[in-house]
């Protein structure tokens, strides 16, 4: 298993908090991902939000990466 490392922006933690809410496996996880995913989006714009969607996705395999 790879040792985590400190996130280093607010796209970061919310492209991660999107890729736990999308794989949560129980509605008390998704409920309190999703707090989290409400708060790291109303320091963001849209386009980072949209980019930060797009690079959960990709991570999960769920859309090809645009490149």
């Amino acid at each position: 298993m790879k040792p985590l490392t400190p996130l280093k922006s607010a796209e970061e933690a919310l492209t991660l908090a999107l890729v736990l809410g999308i794989t949560s496996e129980t509605d008390r996880e998704h409920e309190r991902i999703t707090q989290i995913v409400n708060e790291l989006s109303a320091c963001l714009d849209e386009v980072s939000i949209a980019r930060c969607k797009r690079a959960a996705l990709t991570h999960l395999n769920m859309v090809e990466e645009v490149v």
